[in-house]
């Protein structure tokens, strides 16, 4: 091909990318005047990383509905709270890729998924103590410990008896892991195995309550209590001794 030919074909190309950029334009044209638009939340300032988005920061423009994608978001209500990931620059669009929180919190690292005032505490249990596996994150759950504690007797006396008590109630699941222990063909191995299989779950506990959990799981034994979802009332805290059993 001799470099007339290649001069011909680059001015063919040229011309057909110059009238699909025109056609794309007219289009888009047409969609503003038709009233084809989406309303997008853009950035009004710029925002650093790793801060908490105000309403203040937001603003709400119409996109031509073609140029709308699932990255971006309609409603400022959606952004309100979440945690930039990244620097964002004044006057962009604020997509779910650069923001955590909620939802996208555990996609992008756990921390974006710790509520404001709480902290991330793990613990372990087993398929008694953990309902059996069936926590998952973004359930609500409570904490009772039971544990040996020595109490106040008649003649200055202690005794030591075995407590139960409710310690921090309504609590988020931010994750659930489960490990199995390893187990043979024996039945009845099988079925010991199967109440000492061990699971970590990491909750969201405020911060007053964290040494407390803290403590519970090292020095007692830890019960994990579902709650339903439409439930958030509180249950009755009050320590439960054994020997109360004979009252």
């Amino acid at each position: 091909m001799n470099s007339r030919r290649i001069l011909v074909l680059a001015l063919l190309l040229g011309l057909v990318a110059a009238l699909l950029a025109n056609v794309y334009i007219n289009n888009v044209k047409k969609s503003i005047l038709a009233g084809k638009v989406k309303k997008v939340v853009y950035t009004r300032q710029a925002i650093p990383a790793k801060t908490t988005i105000t309403r203040e920061m937001l603003e709400v423009k119409d996109v031509p509905a073609q140029l709308v994608t699932s990255e971006m978001y309609g409603d400022v209500k959606d952004v309100v709270g979440k945690i930039t990931r990244y620097d964002l620059s004044a006057g962009e669009p604020v997509l779910k890729n650069k923001v955590a929180g909620g939802k996208e919190g555990a996609a992008a690292g756990l921390a974006y998924a710790v509520p404001k005032g709480m902290r991330a505490v793990t613990i372990s249990v087993n398929a008694i103590t953990g309902v059996n596996g069936f926590v998952r994150p973004g359930d609500r759950v409570d904490l009772a410990v039971t544990a040996d504690v020595e109490r106040p007797v008649a003649g200055g006396n202690k005794e030591r008896v075995a407590i139960n008590r409710i310690i921090v109630q309504n609590l988020e699941v931010l994750a659930v892991e489960k490990t199995t222990a390893a187990t043979d063909n024996n039945s009845s191995s099988s079925k010991k195995n199967k109440d000492t299989d061990l699971h970590s779950i990491t909750l969201a506990v405020p911060v007053e309550y964290v040494r407390q959990v803290l403590l519970a799981n090292d020095r007692g034994v830890l019960h994990v209590l579902l709650r339903s979802p439409v439930e958030d009332g509180r249950a009755p805290a009050e320590p439960f001794a054994i020997n109360e059993f004979l009252q």
